[in-house]
């Protein structure tokens, strides 16, 4: 569309798991967004665990793509208060990396005043 997004960007945004169970079976491309997104910052950011867990079972390298802004996945999820996304991201052993500003997911978390999130970045294993 106009803003670069393919039917697996719209599923995975939408939290349609089994239409991306069929779009991945029928070999649709992880392509990224004009923005750098790609499906996997789709699901994140809008808090679909099971869309999160199909991708990452197929894709696993994906977990830690970056967008234009340099925000992976799981700044996407803490920053908008998803969080089972953030606990399921690192349990998976996401990486902490910083974004094109220099902040973390957590420094996301505590900019947006996602509390919940917070408390479960502390809580974790990790």
């Amino acid at each position: 569309d106009q803003i670069g997004q393919t039917p697996l960007h719209l599923s995975c945004q939408n939290g349609h798991t089994r239409v991306v169970q069929l779009l991945l079976h029928k070999g649709a491309q992880f392509t990224k967004t004009y923005d750098g997104n790609n499906p996997l910052h789709e699901a994140a950011a809008n808090g679909h665990l099971s869309t999160m867990s199909t991708i990452l079972q197929a894709h696993a390298h994906l977990i830690n793509s970056t967008n234009r802004l340099g925000m992976t996945p799981l700044h996407c999820a803490a920053s908008a208060g998803h969080v089972e996304c953030v606990d399921m991201l690192l349990s998976k052993s996401a990486e902490f990396l910083n974004d094109h500003n220099g902040d973390t997911f957590f420094d996301l978390a505590i900019h947006k005043k996602q509390k919940d999130v917070c408390l479960t970045i502390i809580a974790h294993d990790r």
